[in-house]
Parts: structure tokens; C-alpha cells; sequence
């Protein structure tokens, strides 16, 4: 994750815990709960492993 008007070379990853900022935590949320509800829509569940730690109980 970068800003790319101050950072167009992309040579720092907001995405990273050092650099992260409330604005840039709040993303992350937001993007992750895209991806749960893609994921869901998909029904895309990796096919060695378990997901089970990372989704609510209810979408088990």
C-alpha cells in the first residue's frame, strides 16, 4: 500500500506496521473486509491449510 503522489517510486509500504498510520490501518480494515466477503461470494477457500483462524466463527 503507497501513496503514490509522495511516494511514486513506491519505496515505502504503508501496508508495514512501521509506516502504518490510523488512515492507512483503517484501509487495511476496510480491504480485509472485502476479501472475507469475496471470498465468501467465491466460495475461494485455499486447498492446503485452514482459514478457520482468520474468519468469525459464524462464517465457518
Amino acid at each position: 500500500m503507497y501513496n503514490l503522489t509522495k511516494d511514486p517510486l513506491e519505496t515505502v509500504n504503508l501496508a508495514h506496521p512501521y509506516f502504518s498510520t490510523n488512515e492507512t490501518r483503517k484501509v487495511q480494515r476496510q480491504l480485509d473486509v472485502i476479501l472475507k466477503e469475496q471470498i465468501r461470494k467465491k466460495r475461494i477457500f485455499p486447498q492446503s491449510g485452514s482459514m478457520n483462524d482468520e474468519l468469525p466463527s459464524k462464517d465457518r
